[in-house]
């Protein structure tokens, strides 16, 4: 699995999050229908999400995935839930 984005640890938990409407509060979401028993509700297909308060999260972090080349670092990407890094050595190679 390719971990990319905006993350956050909540409750001991690790967790993909997007910015709320709401001015100091973030959405956490979850794949894992479990999490309802903590307050995520279901959102579609197999998504739970749960609007949390800024002061709640251990700590807010962001993860760029990468891979190694030839001695070369490229971003890594999922296509159709596969991860790709030959199309990305193409189109996304990265300077260091």
């Amino acid at each position: 699995m390719i971990r990319k984005g905006e993350h956050t640890i909540y409750n001991g938990k690790e967790y993909r999050f997007i910015e709320s409407e709401s001015e100091g509060f973030i959405v956490l979401k979850s794949n894992n229908k479990e999490d309802m028993n903590y307050g995520f509700i279901h959102y579609k297909d197999n998504i739970y999400t749960k609007v949390i308060s800024l002061n709640e999260v251990e700590k807010l972090f962001l993860i760029h995935s990468f891979a190694k080349y030839k001695g070369e670092l490229f971003g890594m990407a999922r296509v159709e839930n596969i991860m790709v890094a030959s199309i990305v050595l193409v189109y996304w190679k990265i300077s260091l």
